[in-house]
């Protein structure tokens, strides 16, 4: 994955921009909790969805987007409220919250949820007719479909639901302490959702203009 994928280029160029450089380690999402909690090596978190670590120090959003339904073009749902989706099932990630909404679907045992170990698995099960709709979010499915070799031959099969499930706001979250307090005071006052959104587009792009060349 070309500079680690496009949000943590995103967040390496803002905080280029502050004077930081960045060091990443990847982990699912609730182990990645623990391991920023616990790990002393380990300065913050990226991205937080949620300001849930109360002590943790958390930026201003830097990023939008709508999570999703992702489904099968022959097979589109309709859909006007979440328990219109009971009836289906729905594949997640492991370690992926399940969002307002179908979280409460789930824990009532009213949504089937089948797990999956990545976002690649869960968009070839959804591909396969393994499940009938996934969730997720809508840069992340348009980057997998763009850039995935076992995703090519489904080009054209999958799309994104017109209505979506929420908009999520993304940012970083960093341990309180002296130094990531002015960290992120500084952090707070050059990023924007409009400067990171310009780096994501750039970044996908220059992918997608890579790959055209590579496949020529």
């Amino acid at each position: 994955m070309k500079e680690q994928g496009a949000g943590i280029y995103a967040l390496r160029e803002l905080l280029k921009k502050a004077g930081y450089a960045l060091e990443v380690r990847f982990a699912p999402w609730e182990r990645a909790k623990t391991i920023a909690r616990t790990d002393e090596s380990v300065n913050g978190l990226f991205p937080y969805a949620a300001k849930d670590m109360p002590d943790f120090l958390y930026s201003k959003p830097i990023y939008r987007a709508n999570w999703v339904v992702v489904e099968r073009k022959q097979n589109p749902i309709v859909w006007h409220k979440i328990e219109d989706l009971s009836k289906l099932t729905m594949g997640n990630v492991i370690g992926v919250e399940l969002r307002p909404g179908i979280k409460e679907l789930a824990e009532k045992h009213k949504l089937n949820v089948e797990n999956a170990s990545s976002d690649l698995n869960n968009l070839l099960k959804l591909a396969n007719k393994r499940v009938d709709f996934i969730t997720m979010d809508a840069t992340v499915f348009k980057y997998q479909m763009l850039v995935e070799p076992k995703l090519q031959s489904f080009q054209g099969t999958l799309q994104i639901n017109p209505k979506f499930i929420t908009m999520t706001e993304y940012g970083l979250a960093l341990k309180k302490s002296p130094d990531n307090e002015a960290l992120l005071k500084v952090f707070n006052k050059i990023s924007s959702v409009e400067e990171a959104n310009r780096h994501i587009d750039f970044y996908l792009e220059h992918l997608q203009n890579v790959d055209s060349k590579e496949s020529k």
